[in-house]
């Protein structure tokens, strides 16, 4: 019975410390492997008076068990926020060189006798951004969803999805477009007749702008209109807004979007510009000044709070502070010293 007991002990500090390492890491991630080792190794000193070499041996056998139980990681690409600005200058790129063969920028869809869109322009410049062979495949006689159009949805050409977005819709494939046009009189696209560069006044409007909330396919001949733009791009909702954002613990800050301008340059628009600011980007000839000042929008924005993160902190907390009300019984425990090994003046 008594060489039961310290085994039985061991299992228990062991089940202790394999919490302790998948609630850090849960936490932390992979930097909190380090984290709950130390933890760990602090504990094991003060509470179970462990030596070195006894607390080298219980790391080595976490390490072997994580390695056997967790599976391995597969990293997913992410692109940074340059990676989509090359996205949409290479999209831009190809506007422009379609607007030097045809002598206009692509139509923002083509329509049938009805006047019903029927063909988007990300379909018009599949040539121009070397996705020939898709372009091949596509068959004007029939719709965008047509039987033999529909079956190339799910080649969506990577340009036109921002690598920081996963977009998702028919059997969870990635088919979505991040980047879209503003149809309007007043914009760079005036609907089913293309644009003549020389008719944009204002060469810093908008062209094109990263615009992830509507879920668009690729080959849906459908882009925001006027109305909806200036109603959508400014919008204070943080829950909604899908723009790039920066990852923080507790709360994501929320970031841009990029905009293309018809001189193929780019810059970023901040999450909470108003209306005004946004009508004046989308508008070819409004006699407005660009002012990169207008554009940053708020610097203090940011998202809901992070409940899955508050609650792994707190579990980690509770762990790792575990071991101290036994540490705190065993010091009140002690006796204080006695009187005894003093020497009796009377006897002395």
């Amino acid at each position: 019975m008594n060489e039961d007991k310290p085994t039985q002990y061991r299992i228990v500090h062991l089940m202790y410390l394999i919490t302790m390492l998948a609630s850090s890491m849960a936490t932390f991630g992979a930097i909190g492997f380090v984290v709950g080792l130390g933890v760990c190794a602090f504990w094991g000193r003060k509470l179970f008076s462990w030596s070195l070499a006894e607390c080298f041996v219980v790391i080595a056998i976490l390490i072997i068990m994580l390695g056997l139980f967790l599976p391995a990681r597969q990293s997913v690409p992410r692109g940074s926020t340059s990676y989509c600005q090359f996205h949409i200058t290479r999209i831009g790129l190809a506007l422009e060189n379609y607007h030097r063969k045809h002598g206009a920028y692509p139509p923002a869809y083509l329509a049938d006798a009805n006047g019903k869109p029927l063909h988007s322009w990300r379909v018009l410049i599949l040539p121009f951004l070397d996705e020939q062979t898709l372009y091949d495949q596509y068959d004007f006689s029939e719709p965008w969803n047509g039987p033999n159009n529909i079956q190339l949805l799910d080649k969506t050409p990577r340009v036109y999805a921002c690598p920081d977005t996963e977009h998702f819709h028919q059997q969870r494939q990635e088919f979505c477009t991040s980047y879209l046009a503003v149809v309007g009189q007043k914009t760079a696209w005036p609907g089913a007749t293309g644009r003549k560069k020389s008719e944009i006044k204002d060469t810093m409007s908008l062209l094109l702008v990263e615009c992830d909330e509507p879920n668009i396919p690729w080959l849906q001949p459908r882009d925001l209109s006027y109305d909806q733009a200036i109603e959508l791009l400014p919008a204070t909702d943080p829950d909604s807004f899908r723009g790039h954002k920066q990852e923080g613990f507790f709360y994501n800050l929320l970031g841009t979007r990029h905009v293309l301008t018809p001189q193929l340059s780019t810059y970023e628009v901040g999450y909470g510009v108003d209306q005004n600011v946004w009508a004046s980007l989308i508008d070819i000839d409004d006699g407005v000044t660009w002012n990169s000042r207008t554009s940053e929008g708020s610097t203090n924005s940011r998202g809901p709070l992070k409940i899955g993160n508050c609650l792994r902190l707190s579990l980690f907390l509770i762990l790792a502070l575990f071991p101290l009300p036994r540490i705190l019984i065993k010091l009140w425990a002690i006796p204080a010293p006695s009187d005894q090994s003093k020497p009796d003046p009377e006897h002395a």
